[in-house]
């Protein structure tokens, strides 16, 4: 841990910074899906979707350096570290689906690392990128109708 004046005692401030480490750590995941698809997704729905994945490429990306700055003021040291992914040579009408997978993936980590870290402010934190991430999820679903 960096020393730091942030009041939370030593103990929490580690918790908070593995629990936060995993999250950036998912997140990162989840851009690079969603770029994958950005690059690639083809169709009639080519604008379209192209965009969304745009949009949660930018969304992820703000999300990983608010936790990143988060982790830091706690003590952290946050690493820009990617999970590994599954090839992504898929067909281009199949992005959608990878890319809701990726994202329910996320939330579901997300609201297991709520639970597991008592910082109210990071929780805040959490919840905000939740909520983005579950517009997108919901976008892409109604997509598939």
């Amino acid at each position: 841990m960096t020393p730091t004046m942030n009041p939370i005692p030593e103990a929490l401030r580690a918790k908070t910074a593995a629990r936060l480490q995993v999250v950036l750590t998912s997140l990162r995941g989840l851009a690079a899906v969603a770029w994958t698809a950005h690059w690639n997704v083809r169709g009639a729905n080519y604008e379209g979707l192209h965009k969304r994945f745009g949009k949660i490429v930018d969304d992820t990306h703000a999300a990983v350096d608010r936790v990143a700055e988060l982790s830091r003021q706690v003590g952290g040291e946050p690493v820009a570290v990617v999970a590994s992914q599954p090839t992504l040579a898929v067909a281009p009408q199949l992005y959608v689906s990878v890319v809701a997978g990726a994202i329910a993936k996320v939330l579901g980590g997300l609201r297991a690392d709520m639970q597991d870290v008592s910082d109210l402010v990071a929780q805040n934190l959490l919840i905000e990128i939740a909520a983005v991430l579950q517009a997108h999820l919901a976008h892409l679903e109604a997509s598939r109708d």
